[in-house]
């Protein structure tokens, strides 16, 4: 059974049918996969730029 990764359908589905195998759909895989790098990117980006590096590079930062 293909399931979503919430930890409640999972535990729903094992006490309803103990002896189903689950598999995870490849969506939501795909979907986690895409965030988890998007976080590392932005933390990394942060790190080496700085916090404002993007407003900075495109010179949309209003100065005074």
């Amino acid at each position: 059974m293909a399931i979503d990764m919430c930890t409640v359908f999972k535990s729903a589905i094992v006490q309803a049918l103990p002896h189903v195998q689950l598999v995870v759909d490849h969506f939501h895989v795909v979907q986690l996969a895409n965030a988890t790098v998007t976080e590392v990117r932005r933390r990394v980006t942060v790190q080496v730029r700085g916090r404002r590096a993007k407003a900075i590079a495109s010179g949309s930062c209003a100065t005074g």
